[in-house]
């Protein structure tokens, strides 16, 4: 059999060989070929070959290795391999969320090819705060207008209507106005003015202001969910909650927004220009970074800066005249609208960011439970996990290195077994002769957060799934999600 010599981390290569020679037979170190030093080459890589090995020299290497408890270099049998699912899309500080969305959610592909609407410029201009530099009809008021405005600003207490922005001055204000020897037609061109601009605040402030529609919905939603990373992960017990994940709110923003574009467009523009405009505010961008005991006060810190930033929003908008007069437009005609029912848009706030939760959590579990064999494996969202089989009928040979005995249990050779599940894409390795194999690669064969995110479970950490869902695969075989069942010595 041939055997390869593989570098998964950075170490003193050169040092470590050296070190490794002395531990070996002379006979074994001269057959190495293919022997690559290069330095600082990309990890992982084969650096050494051993043709027609046997297994006692497979033993010999495996046993220096380990007495010197150096876990940089791995034997594995045949050359190195590395299988890359379609569409590669690795966890990390530059994903790729178009590709992990379309993954997660091939159904919403379509969303993104969409026609753009009016509501997508009127959003970005609001949240933004783009000035138009259209000023308010009243700053331009001279002779008798001007006189009349200022009767009126006196009969208002001295509140400026378009310094107000709607705070104290309301519509049902000007039925309380007197005229004051003005001019009839004076009058009834200033009043107009005066009432579409306070009326015009009120809708901004419908939508805007504490207790307005995008602003209620935001504010609920993310309020709603800063626990559940906590409670989702108390639920199955996926990982400890000291371990520090990194939770991707974009990935969960584009889901929730392609969502929300499909059951509202105009709310869609409003909800992705509104985290564009969050996430270009924070240090980290879109991705927080706590333990995830933590992660509710980390994630209250983006829930008090998103509200801040629609609050900024409602200031800039009463105060620009050609922006209110704009976005009223748009909500007079059809192209910013709020539906009756918001069960839809809950909805796909609650799936977004529960499968950014989810995806996150069992990437961790990846990380830390998954098999680390001739190379580590880069994936996220799979869950691994090893069992021991139930009897052992075959012992190790410490002075070979090899297993000796028969197996009165079929397929038992007395090692474990590993189960895998994955969840969206993949990039892994194959293993060793002592490690695991590598499991054929392949996705869910529907997207999985169609079966994850089922009615009734928008507020339910437990996703309709039982609570041995990530760690027996048999729980699973009704999703038809792909299982691989691998042994130390090779594939089933």
């Amino acid at each position: 059999m041939d055997i390869a010599l593989i570098q998964t981390h950075p170490c003193d290569l050169i040092q470590l060989l050296k070190t490794l020679r002395t531990k070996l037979p002379r006979t074994l170190v001269d057959r190495v070929s293919d022997l690559d030093l290069t330095p600082d080459a990309d990890l992982p890589r084969q650096i050494g070959h051993l043709p027609d090995a046997t297994e006692e020299e497979e033993a010999q290497l495996i046993a220096a290795l380990d007495a010197l408890g150096e876990k940089a270099l791995h034997v594995q049998r045949g050359t190195l391999v590395v299988q890359i699912a379609p569409a590669e899309v690795r966890m990390g500080t530059r994903m790729d969320i178009g590709a992990i969305v379309d993954l997660l959610r091939p159904d919403l592909a379509h969303v993104g090819a969409l026609p753009r609407g009016a509501a997508e410029d009127i959003w970005k201009t609001v949240l933004e705060r783009t000035a138009s530099g259209v000023p308010f009809p009243q700053e331009g008021y001279e002779g008798e207008h001007a006189k009349a405005y200022a009767s009126i600003i006196q009969q208002f207490d001295g509140f400026v209507p378009h310094e107000d922005g709607g705070r104290h001055l309301k519509p049902s204000d000007m039925d309380r106005l007197k005229r004051h020897r003005i001019k009839r037609h004076v009058w009834t061109e200033v009043t107009a003015d005066l009432h579409e601009i306070l009326t015009h605040f009120v809708v901004a402030r419908e939508w805007l202001d504490s207790g307005g529609k995008l602003r209620n919905y935001t504010r609920d939603q993310m309020f709603a969910k800063l626990g559940f990373m906590v409670d989702l992960n108390n639920k199955y017990g996926l990982c400890k909650e000291t371990a520090k994940v990194p939770l991707s709110l974009d990935i969960a923003a584009a889901i929730t927004g392609k969502l929300l574009m499909v059951a509202n467009p105009s709310v869609g523009f409003a909800f992705g220009m509104l985290w564009k405009v969050v996430a270009a505010q924070r240090p980290g961008g879109g991705e927080v970074k706590a333990k995830i005991a933590e992660m509710h006060a980390a994630l209250f810190e983006v829930f008090e800066q998103t509200i801040q930033t629609l609050e900024q929003a409602l200031i800039a908008l009463v105060a620009d005249w050609g922006n209110l007069s704009t976005f009223v437009a748009a909500t007079q005609s059809g192209a910013i609208d709020w539906p009756d029912d918001a069960m839809p848009l809950r909805r796909a706030h609650a799936v977004g960011y529960h499968t950014a939760c989810l995806m996150t959590l069992m990437k961790l579990k990846s990380d830390t439970e998954t098999y680390k064999s001739g190379l580590d494996s880069h994936t996220w969202g799979v869950v691994q996990y090893s069992q021991q089989c139930s009897a052992t009928k075959r012992h190790y040979d410490d002075g070979k290195g090899i297993l000796r005995g028969k197996s009165t249990e079929p397929d038992c050779l007395g090692g474990r077994w590993n189960y895998s599940w994955f969840f969206g894409n993949v990039h892994t390795s194959p293993g060793s002769g002592y490690g695991p194999p590598p499991p054929k690669i392949k996705l869910a064969p529907a997207a999985l957060a169609n079966k994850l995110f089922l009615a009734g479970t928008d507020s339910d950490p437990g996703l309709g799934l039982s609570t041995h869902f990530f760690d027996k695969p048999d729980t699973r075989a009704a999703w038809q999600l792909h299982s691989v069942r691998t042994k130390l010595a090779g594939t089933i």
